[in-house]
């Protein structure tokens, strides 16, 4: 109740959007929010959880600062951050390589992600989206086999053609904020005529140290740049043809691992790491062209070619003052056909999808005089590596009376990796051999909606997913935890899951209440272990084996409140346990909590619209539960978990957008208003303390 008067005390101001013309347009501030929809493009029935991302799109209320802090406002999303330039999102308990991420429909995931969280999602620019969805649970079927968590949809801004007459435009974004010193600041332009259509932009971003909360205060060596940006067209051929080339980059700039350096923080007994330095230049390329082929509203086709590059280098240097600078370069080429038709026996849709990866990696290290002291002959994965990846795909949505759909599907998939440089020394006792292996599966599922009335619904379903060991599970050098070091492991198998999940949508107009409850088996989960040597740096060695059984059950609850025409109410929780029994020790088999497991979570905001007035504002509290229950490799992450678990927290914000003349926008956002001490879970560093930013948006 006390948290309900606070957010209530805020509603005195408020804010607006623009439609993409330029013209007024009704406010468009989304809470974060559980959508129950489908994941497929030509489906409307309820069969799964979405969550839609706020912050996302040209009508959103402000600025989101990354990608990253967009989707930790979706509820159902964990996020940790090992810095503030790398955040990885965890769905219903699983991330970096158990969660998919697609742009545009082709995937950021590649076979140097890691176990664990990883960074790559930063490599995407939110101001270059148009939306973007997570879909919760298996969707394996639908996106990829890998999918175990859920999958990431980002979908970005495409070209439009006009009517008669050509059109053309653009905007400018611009934002700062004070605890963060940063500044953001993005500019395109688009052009559209009846058979041609173009639209580009360009982002740059510069982060300084950041102020956390009362008692952290500022974080040195946390500051880093990135640049970013994308250009696509698209053409008409004939009446039913649509092609779209488009090309994409970003780049990040001596993105610091800062947990793991002597400017590391002590918050709640953390130990600051010994590094004097651990920076990473991470960059991302995207080229396509997409067909697509829609003759009629009751089938279509797409046909996509793709070719993505992304390259990692990390400039290190240990406590000893030697610099080690490592990286890899991977470049995937891909294409992929979807193609769907309504039948009299369903809607179905058929897709096959190919993806070929060429990895090169590299290592060096300096003496402290800076003369060569190794070159190895591969980096963090194996050098002159090739990992495949094919996929095939047929589903069927159909009624099976006037109240009940079904949604039947399965997928093919064969993975196959080709790993040449594996040793790092091959003069040294241990030799790790070349790496060829090859594996298949067929995973399904099958997903049912019930419409009890016009207001109310009941949906469930049961699904597998699969997951083939890729290049850094099998042959990953290189620092894995705080004090770890993981070497090669060769002969893994697959990882495989099935998941029951049921879930209902009441609206009992105001009141709308949503959500799930589910469970997942666990069969042959990839997990570290200790081998109990420790390398010439003094970090524990550790390597993987295929040793996690077990399972994970969890809840996603949404309400909904619309007290009247002008303010709304939105409230959500989202819990997730689970337990694998895996190797802590050589030859100690125990039960282990899911590594870094986000803890109980819970959202509640307002939002007001005065009718007639350009104004718009949203209020909410976050509010985190202790999360104490710590895997054994969680323990010794001292850097980065306190002792004894995380804390839990409360933390206030606020958003005012306000539109003063047709084409500009104007914002202000307070975040942790009561300037809070706390820490995402599993987290390099503290979040930001109290902070003020403002930006603005420029339609010409």
């Amino acid at each position: 109740m006390l948290i309900l008067f606070a957010l209530l005390g805020c509603l005195p101001l408020p804010a607006m959007n623009a439609s993409q013309d330029g013209e007024p347009a009704p406010p468009q501030a989304e809470l974060p929010e559980i959508v129950v929809t489908a994941p497929a493009l030509t489906s409307e029935t309820p069969f799964r959880v979405i969550g839609t991302v706020p912050g996302v799109g040209s009508e959103a209320p402000s600025i989101p600062r990354t990608l990253g802090d967009a989707l930790v406002e979706v509820p159902g999303v964990g996020l940790q951050r090992t810095s503030y330039g790398q955040a990885s999102p965890f769905l219903r308990g699983f991330t970096g390589f158990r969660t998919l991420t697609l742009v545009d429909g082709i995937r950021l995931n590649h076979s140097v992600f890691r176990d664990g969280p990883n960074q790559y999602v930063q490599l995407v620019d939110p101001l270059m989206l148009e939306s973007a969805d997570v879909v919760f649970g298996p969707a394996s079927v639908e996106y990829g086999s890998d999918a175990v968590g859920g999958a990431v949809l980002l979908h970005t801004t495409a070209p439009q053609r006009s009517g008669a007459e050509p059109i053309s435009g653009g905007r400018i974004w611009a934002r700062t904020a004070s605890a963060e010193q940063s500044s953001v600041t993005r500019l395109e332009s688009w052009y559209g005529s009846q058979r041609v259509a173009v639209r580009g932009g360009g982002s740059y971003r510069d982060y300084g140290d950041f102020t956390a909360g009362r008692h952290e205060g500022l974080q040195p060596g946390a500051g880093y740049r990135e640049w970013s940006g994308d250009v696509s067209a698209a053409t008409a051929i004939g009446e039913s043809v649509e092609v779209i080339l488009a090309v994409q980059a970003h780049e990040q700039s001596d993105v610091p691992r800062t947990h793991s350096t002597v400017d590391g923080s002590m918050w709640r007994g953390t130990v600051p790491g010994t590094d004097f330095q651990r920076d990473l230049d991470l960059e991302r390329e995207l080229e396509y062209v997409k067909l697509l082929w829609d003759p009629v509203a009751t089938r279509g086709a797409e046909l996509t070619f793709s070719r993505q590059r992304i390259s990692e280098e990390e400039d290190r240097i240990r406590a000893n003052g030697r610099q080690r600078i490592q990286g890899f370069d991977d470049v995937a080429w891909g294409t992929s056909a979807n193609w769907w038709e309504q039948t009299s026996i369903g809607t179905w849709s058929f897709g096959i999808d190919y993806t070929q990866e060429g990895v090169n990696s590299d290592f060096i290290e300096f003496n402290t005089d800076g003369s060569v002291r190794e070159v190895r002959p591969r980096g963090p994965v194996a050098d002159r590596s090739r990992y495949d990846l094919f996929g095939l795909h047929v589903e069927d949505q159909f009624p099976v009376s006037d109240s009940v759909d079904l949604k039947v599907g399965g997928r093919y998939t064969y993975a196959h990796v080709d790993a040449k440089d594996v040793d790092p020394d091959p003069s040294a006792a241990v030799v790790f051999g070349p790496i060829h292996e090859s594996w298949s599966n067929v995973v399904g599922s099958v997903h049912a909606v019930w419409n009890v009335d016009p207001k109310s619904s009941i949906f469930g379903g049961i699904s597998q997913a699969f997951r083939a060991p890729n290049l850094s599970d099998l042959t990953r050098f290189d620092a894995a935890r705080s004090g770890e070091a993981e070497i090669p492991a060769a002969g893994l198998d697959p990882e495989e899951f099935l998941t029951l999940e049921l879930g209902s949508r009441i609206d009992l107009d105001p009141v709308t209440l949503e959500g799930s409850v589910w469970h997942t088996f666990i069969d042959g989960l990839i997990v570290r272990f200790p081998t109990g040597a420790v390398n010439a740096d003094g970090d524990d060695i550790v390597t993987k084996e295929n040793s996690g059984s077990g399972d994970a059950t969890g809840a996603d609850i949404g309400v909904r409140v619309h007290i009247n025409e002008e303010v709304d109410a939105r409230a959500a929780f989202t819990w997730v346990e689970g337990v694998v029994e895996q190797t802590v020790s050589p030859g100690i088999i125990a039960d282990e909590p899911l590594s870094r497991l986000p803890p109980a979570r819970g959202t509640l905001r307002l939002r007001y619209r005065p009718q007639g007035a350009p104004l718009e504002l949203e209020c909410g509290v976050t509010i985190a539960s202790r999360q104490d229950r710590l895997s054994a490799s969680d323990e010794a992450d001292t850097e980065r978990i306190p002792s004894g678990g995380t804390p839990g927290y409360v933390v206030y914000d606020a958003c005012l957008a306000w539109r003063p003349t047709e084409r500009l926008r104007l914002f202000l956002e307070l975040g942790n208003i009561f300037n809070k001490d706390y820490r995402l879970h599993g987290s390099g560093q503290n979040e930001l303390g109290t902070n003020v930013a403002i930006g603005a948006e420029l339609r010409f």
